[in-house]
């Protein structure tokens, strides 16, 4: 059941829904609700909402960015296109290659409205990118495609590393949100 506040409850029925298709929705619920908590929390401060989000949540955190307007910053790493390039991507039908090909193609063609990166362009706040030269999740192509299709003011950073990153990524991350939008910056290891 989805209630808009401006409509008689409306019943949505979607077969087959998958785990992806439900992990998304939870990412972009809570974002929603987190950037909405401005609006009834009188100590949340509008000038410092920031997202960040890795791997999936880099990439649900894509379509987020070129569509919410509260944000201030937001850091995207390991982040790939969407589901679709990563499904289809230089690897093949890796992921849906199970799938029958009238399935697996209705799958890519309702998909492929909704590809994060078909968003990114909209963005209107800082973007930092933070990926691994060495990552098998997302290829370095990818990372490219994505990063060039994003408007600025952006950061790239590549690290020497896999699809985990490492400490440098986390250290840059605090002090780019730091610069970008005051976020506490640790001290003696204790945020």
């Amino acid at each position: 059941m989805f209630i808009s506040p401006d409509r008689a409850p409306t019943t949505l029925t979607i077969p087959r829904v998958s785990a992806r298709a439900i992990a998304a929705v939870t990412v972009w619920a809570a974002a929603c609700l987190a950037c909405s908590k401005d609006a009834v929390e009188p100590n949340v401060d509008r000038t410092r909402i920031g997202y960040a989000g890795f791997s999936y949540g880099g990439a649900m955190g894509v379509l987020f960015v070129g569509i919410e307007r509260r944000l201030k910053a937001a850091a995207l790493v390991v982040a790939d296109p969407g589901l679709v390039t990563h499904n289809t991507g230089a690897q093949g039908f890796k992921y849906i290659s199970g799938l029958p090909c009238a399935r697996r193609a209705a799958w890519i063609q309702a998909m492929a409205p909704i590809e994060p990166i078909r968003f990114i362009g909209n963005a209107n706040v800082p973007l930092l990118f933070q990926n691994g030269t060495l990552d098998e999740a997302v290829p370095k192509s990818d990372a490219a495609e994505l990063h060039a299709a994003a408007p600025g003011p952006k950061e790239i950073r590549w690290y020497q590393a896999g699809h985990g990153l490492n400490q440098q990524d986390k250290i840059d991350r605090l002090n780019w949100f730091q610069e970008k939008i005051g976020l506490d910056t640790m001290v003696g290891g204790v945020s």
